[in-house]
């Protein structure tokens, strides 16, 4: 059998003894950061990337339509993995100039 060492504590020597251990305990077991989407990824310059839906969401469109606007070279596809991704900036421009050239046709035909 092992010795057996009886100790007094104060108070206040339990709790910093308790809070220390939870302090280990939850150090050991504390939950991993959650993994980054690619859709967080930084891009250059620490711009994001979205994805071929959150494009079309932007840009008011279909996927397809972000599919024809990659093809003719108005956005560039940036290669996450397997999947492509568009840089968020990029698509708000393309944004921002399809609502001008809407603007100005408009405005033309009055």
């Amino acid at each position: 059998m092992k010795d057996l060492v009886l100790t007094t504590l104060t108070r206040d020597e339990l709790q910093a003894l308790v809070i220390d251990s939870v302090k280990v305990c939850l150090k050991h077991y504390a939950p991993q950061p959650k993994p980054r989407q690619p859709d967080d990824e930084p891009g250059e310059a620490g711009q994001t990337y979205v994805s071929k839906r959150q494009a079309a969401r932007l840009l008011d469109c279909s996927p397809s339509t972000v599919d024809n606007n990659a093809r003719s070279g108005r956005l560039r596809r940036h290669y996450v993995g397997k999947s492509v991704r568009f840089l968020r900036s990029e698509v708000l421009g393309l944004a921002k100039a399809t609502t001008n050239h809407k603007q100005k046709s408009f405005n033309n035909e009055r």
